[in-house]
């Protein structure tokens, strides 16, 4: 937006400007209007000549006007043929922004650099939209508040009747009044206070990639209200984290935070690096704010799954890590590391841990060498292991594991061990699962699976739970032996609510 060939609007047509007369005192009125601060060259064709009329000769500037508008020039009539080329310009770029007289670097007055010097903004208009782009162009996070109480400056007053819409990237962008200052005083000069860069963690999961989503801000730890949050919130947690995508999201991830509820309203559009780009309310410590604190499961390094065996619990390992996945070498692979893989799968106790690609040789990467589990880990990628990738191995020595089979889902709440709300087992913690499309076949498979006869009833109304809620759009066709084999949403469960919990009521008799 600081570079390239000038064009002006006139009469809602855009035309080019004839480079006759044109130099850096003409280009540093563009820069000035266009706050990119000064011109650095000027051009005739920059780039390319203009595709539109030429309207404007013979431009002259004394270098005090506020716009080219100021300036003298010849108008040309719109069939004018001007032999000529179009004038371009280079600026310096945006106007330069900090802080003063704050507490930290992301606090304090706002103040920007033009004309050799340092000036305040008017807080004429000045508005938390406004104060967010501040935050943003200074890389610290969003803002908290308009503060007008900061220390008044001494330096100019260069901007008022600021006007963002909260796209821009950088207050040079945002219309502004450049001119009619006079009526401003430095009591009125805006300030702004930033979150500053977020630290983030998950807390109370069963891996650094989940659990309840934390921010430090100020020092202090607090949590986030999870009335708008999804996946797309989820994915820039797990991306800042470096834990892969979302799997899912939940409100309430292992029981309410610790700590101060710090924001609402966090919303992401997914394409930021960071939770510190996307927008959200801060709450003060006398917001009466009800609400779940929003919790998320990452797919992140350290998933499991394994290939080419027999069934769903049994085959070669593979383990993915920075977003490929690769497999394990077999040195020092025993039952204790196996008993890992089969917990993390859900797939009940260990069999056999093989070794020698006994399920075949495995593609790609090797990521993981002489792993050394005690069989308490809740994941693989919590043991004792050489650093990723650090082998010498071949795919010939391939790890693999047969487990006894998924973990059976458990009935509570209900009269009898036959009847009750369906509890799942995942990531090492049982949840419910949503009752949304649930139905007599559905119910049918746990009844099965629990050797609890038929399904009698689906039945909604057995207590709710506490824990996660694992599963939502369950879809068994009937032929299924387990739960786990069914088509189900393990994503979008973050719109389910205890009040949903799946349950069923079986006929209690041995098939």
């Amino acid at each position: 937006m600081c570079s390239g060939r000038l064009e002006i609007l006139s009469q809602s047509t855009w035309g080019t400007v004839c480079d006759d007369a044109w130099n850096v005192t003409e280009g540093d009125i563009v820069c000035q209007q266009l706050n990119c601060g000064k011109a650095v060259s000027v051009t005739g064709a920059y780039r390319r000549q203009g595709d539109g009329d030429v309207l404007l000769s013979s431009i002259r500037c004394n270098g005090m006007e506020n716009s080219l508008s100021e300036c003298t020039f010849n108008l040309l009539a719109t069939n004018a043929s001007a032999n000529c080329q179009h004038a371009g310009v280079t600026c310096s770029g945006p106007l330069p922004l900090r802080l003063r007289d704050g507490h930290d670097l992301c606090s304090g007055r706002v103040e920007i650099y033009k004309d050799s010097s340092w000036g305040t903004i008017c807080n004429n208009s000045w508005d938390i939209v406004d104060a967010s782009i501040v935050c943003k162009q200074l890389n610290c996070g969003v803002a908290l508040s308009v503060n007008t109480s900061v220390a008044q400056g001494v330096d100019p007053i260069w901007l008022d009747n600021v006007e963002c819409v909260g796209t821009e990237l950088t207050i040079s962008e945002c219309p502004a009044d450049q001119r009619n200052v006079s009526n401003c005083t430095h009591s009125q000069d805006a300030g702004v206070t930033c979150s500053g860069s977020f630290d983030v963690r998950l807390t109370n999961g069963t891996s650094m990639c989940s659990g309840k989503v934390e921010i430090a801000y100020q020092a202090i730890w607090g949590t986030v209200c999870d009335d708008v949050w999804d996946l797309t919130e989820g994915d820039v947690i797990c991306r800042q984290l470096n834990c892969g995508k979302a799997e899912s999201v939940i409100g309430a991830y292992h029981g309410q935070g610790a700590g101060e509820l710090l924001f609402s309203s966090l919303r992401c559009d997914g394409t930021e690096r960071s939770l510190d780009e996307c927008t959200s309310n801060p709450l003060d410590a006398n917001s009466n704010v009800q609400c779940q604190h929003a919790g998320v499961i990452c797919s992140g390094t350290g998933l499991v799954r394994l290939e080419d065996g027999d069934d769903i619990c049994g085959g070669r390992v593979a383990i993915f890590h920075n977003f490929v996945w690769g497999t394990v070498c077999s040195d020092y692979w025993d039952r204790h590391d196996a008993q890992v893989v089969c917990r993390q799968l859900n797939c009940g106790t260990a069999i056999q841990a093989t070794t020698g690609a006994s399920f075949g040789q495995g593609s790609g990467p090797i990521w993981l060498d002489e792993v050394l589990c005690d069989g308490s880990e809740p994941r693989l990628d919590q043991c004792v292991a050489a650093p990723w990738s650090e082998t010498n191995c071949r795919h010939s020595e391939d790890a693999g594991v047969q487990c006894s089979g998924p973990v059976p889902p458990r009935l509570r709440g209900g009269p009898d061990t036959c009847s009750g709300r369906v509890e799942f087992y995942k990531n090492s913690t049982w949840g419910t699962i949503c009752n949304r499309n649930w139905d007599i076949v559905d119910a049918s498979i746990v009844c099965r699976q629990l050797k609890c006869g038929v399904a009698v009833s689906v039945n909604t109304s057995f207590a709710p739970g506490v824990d996660p809620i694992w599963l939502d759009d369950v879809e068994c066709v009937g032929t299924e032996a387990t739960i786990s084999e069914c088509p189900s949403d393990q994503r979008n469960v973050s719109n389910c609510t205890h009040s949903q919990d799946a349950g069923v009521t079986c006929s209690g008799q041995e098939w």
